[in-house]
């Protein structure tokens, strides 16, 4: 990445093969902040585990994205995906969001700014909310799971939020830092542990509504992860509850 201004804004994209629709995102975001973003930004791709062209295809967008950069890690997981792009992130307003391109763009940077203004430490998109929009959802069986995984979420943590998976969370750096010091869980139960850990150091958090388009092919298995989603829901409740603080 050339020398300039240090960025205001991060973009974390976690990754795991998405060589059919990495190129698109990076392309389409990029393109939404030169154009719309008045402050320096980087776009951090974190390669995870990846066994096709995601890294390469990244690689060979440097040109013509000056602003990108690149994070192999070989270990699976999409929370120490996100961990380290949040260690390594140049930015003060960090956001991490799917690198299939789901959360609109616009939406990406409002999510940021609602941030950098003050208004909360950590902003998280929602599909739930009266004002979110989402042209293209989830098949049923999904949102159904959605919102029996949502109601479990809020009767173990008490948290009021109405979607805690949503790929889209911007973070100052007060709320990254708190991040860094307390979160463990790697999986898709992730979320659910960042908010925790931001309940528990007092930060402030405010769920926005946000455009969302399901782009399919999730690895998520209803079935199978979802079990291990709610499993690893109450190993973070009972270490939280043994923990001083």
């Amino acid at each position: 990445m050339p020398e300039g201004p240090l960025p205001r804004f991060s973009i974390i994209l976690p990754a795991r093969n998405e060589e059919h629709r990495i190129e698109q995102t990076v392309e389409t975001y990029h393109r939404y902040m030169q154009r719309d973003c008045s402050v320096p930004f980087e776009i951090v791709v974190v390669t995870n585990a990846c066994t096709d062209r995601t890294g390469e295809i990244v690689e060979g967008l440097f040109a013509k994205n000056p602003s990108l950069r690149l994070i192999d890690l070989q270990e699976p997981g999409k929370g120490r995906a996100v961990l380290r792009g949040l260690a390594e992130a140049k930015g003060d307003i960090v956001i991490f969001c799917d690198s299939d391109g789901a959360t609109d763009a616009a939406d990406v940077l409002r999510l940021l700014q609602i941030v950098e203004q003050g208004r909360c430490d950590c902003a998280i998109g929602s599909r739930w909310l009266p004002d979110s929009k989402v042209p293209i959802p989830q098949p049923l069986k999904r949102r159904i799971a959605s919102r029996l995984f949502n109601l479990a979420v809020r009767l173990i943590f008490g948290f009021p939020y109405k979607d805690t998976q949503c790929g889209a969370k911007a973070v100052n750096r007060r709320a990254s830092e708190a991040i860094a010091s307390g979160v463990t869980a790697l999986g898709y139960h992730f979320d659910c542990d960042i908010l925790w850990q931001l309940k528990r150091a007092g930060l402030s958090v405010l769920e926005v509504p946000i455009t969302w388009r399901d782009q399919g092919g999730s690895g998520v298995q209803v079935g199978r992860d979802g079990l291990k989603m709610l499993f690893g829901l109450f190993k973070i409740r009972v270490r939280r509850s043994t923990q001083k603080g």
